[in-house]
């Protein structure tokens, strides 16, 4: 009843049974000037119905609240908001459910225009851990051999060969940072880990990569960097890993987190034989 009195309430998607009173909801069922937006509707899509590796559904009673997501979009206009999209197919099922027989207008823009090519070209080299010790070799030896290149090129003074490597779990993370300290590749001086665990004061680096990853040629870490951070340095590889567990990140934030090492304009200018080449990413991915 005290909401009732309210003109402005903030609920969350969970809560939406129970907590957009009635008159709420009949603004927007009756309102022609009303407008809902979905800012990041892949995700929003994916707490309904998981269409990706380690999604789960987040809301307690997805078909009710799609039906009441969809009374109240009956008359107002939808906007849906996201750089993936048009990623797969569960952005598009997710507004089919909620405004049936409505058309989609579908515009691809980019806050960087010149990240329009590269971002739309990724290639993905595969290697698969369980069962096949040769390809998880392959893949070790991969990285072994970026962060030595790396390496040289941060001691000749261009360090625009930094690798990037993204992580699902804490043991990952480990993983990888311990074959780095085996082969003598990890410095705590140029070397960056970022996990929920990080030192805020590294964290505070995400706000300004330009300048605190200036000397910086390695970074590893699992989903703490993705869409709500901006990477001004260059990048030369990319690597991820995955794993299918309740326990570890999705994959397709991993790839949120390796689309922001892409979004320079020198990409399309500096051609780098181990990772980018001619605006286009290879990303080794141990599965």
């Amino acid at each position: 009843q005290r909401l009732d009195k309210r003109s402005r309430i903030i609920c969350s998607m969970q809560s939406l049974l129970h907590g957009v009173p009635s008159s709420v909801k009949e603004n927007f069922q009756n309102n022609s000037n009303a407008i809902i937006v979905f800012d990041e509707v892949r995700s929003i899509a994916a707490a309904f119905k998981p269409s990706g590796v380690n999604e789960d559904v987040r809301i307690a009673d997805p078909e009710r609240t799609l039906d009441l997501i969809a009374d109240m979009a009956s008359c107002a206009r939808v906007i849906a908001l996201d750089a993936d999209a048009l990623c797969d197919g569960a952005s598009v099922a997710f507004l089919n459910r909620i405004a049936p027989g409505r058309p989609i207008s579908a515009i691809l823009t980019s806050h960087h225009a010149h990240a329009d090519k590269p971002c739309m070209q990724r290639i993905v080299k595969l290697a698969f851990a369980c069962g096949a010790k040769k390809e998880k070799a392959l893949f070790k030896a991969k990285l072994v051999a970026a962060a030595k290149a790396s390496r040289i090129s941060l001691e000749s003074g261009a360090n625009d060969e930094r690798i990037f490597v993204v992580c699902s779990t804490r043991a990952q993370l480990d993983w990888v940072r311990g074959i780095l300290v085996k082969e003598d590749l990890w410095s705590d001086a140029s070397c960056r880990e970022y996990h929920s665990k990080t030192d805020i004061e590294y964290k505070k680096e995400l706000k300004d990569t330009q300048n605190k990853w200036k000397n910086v040629n390695i970074v590893i870490l699992n989903s703490t960097i993705t869409v709500a951070v901006n990477i001004e340095v260059r990048f030369g590889c990319a690597f991820m890993l995955t794993e299918r567990s309740t326990r570890s990140a999705c994959m397709r934030d991993n790839l949120q987190a390796i689309v922001r090492i892409w979004r320079k304009p020198e990409v399309d200018k500096l051609p780098v034989p181990n990772g980018f080449t001619n605006g286009r990413c290879v990303i080794y991915a141990l599965l």
